[in-house]
């Protein structure tokens, strides 16, 4: 919806700063929204699970626990495996996120409203379908910040599709859209996955 949406009802109005197609530039961001996304997936499923019980039958297993559009890639192999990596890692750290907030959370409203309130502005207020220098003022400097936008700006770049080029004073973020996605990886995982094993653990005694 939202590919659609963008590149054919918004793509006309938006330009590229550097040149380029939209639609390249687009994609980028929608891989990061997507992977944003995942962690509302699997909060929604395992809060359902809980509801419907499911979670007991699980139980009773003997399962362990812990268990488009013309765009193209236009760089070599390494580094299009370098964007597919980082795509893959950010979806496993927000999965964590997602379980955490499914074993916290005890019903699937509860984590579809979090959602919209939470997940869903975050993938908007970033470089996700507009480049970052079109914002005003403070908002320009939280999606300067915001991994979401280096993480598009990283698929991007690995990719080889359009991206905004990187200009001297630029935030470190900006500058470095791959080291600082890694770095908010480690932190989402490092953070996250002992929160969620604790909270998944507490919500089987409910």
């Amino acid at each position: 919806m939202f590919v659609l949406l963008f590149a054919y009802v918004f793509g006309g109005a938006i330009s590229v700063p550097g040149g380029g197609e939209y639609r390249e530039f687009l994609m980028g961001g929608i891989f990061a929204q997507t992977v944003v996304f995942s962690a509302f997936g699997v909060a929604l499923s395992l809060a359902t699970d809980r509801r419907n019980q499911a979670i007991d039958r699980f139980r009773s297993v003997p399962i362990a626990r812990g268990a488009l559009l013309g765009w193209r890639i236009n760089t070599g192999i390494v580094d299009a495996l370098i964007g597919y990596a980082l795509l893959a890692g950010f979806s496993f750290a927000m999965i964590w996120v997602g379980i955490l907030l499914g074993s916290a959370i005890s019903t699937p409203e509860g984590v579809t409203g979090l959602a919209f309130t939470v997940l869903f502005p975050i993938t908007f207020m970033a470089s996700t379908f507009v480049p970052t220098s079109t914002m005003p003022g403070i908002l320009r400097v939280v999606a300067e910040w915001n991994p979401v936008t280096t993480l598009s700006d990283a698929a991007r770049i690995q990719f080889g599709n359009p991206n905004t080029p990187i200009m001297p004073g630029d935030a470190w973020s900006i500058s470095h859209p791959v080291a600082y996605t890694l770095i908010w990886i480690v932190g989402i995982i490092v953070i996250s996955a002992p929160l969620a094993v604790r909270a998944y653990e507490r919500s089987l005694t409910k």
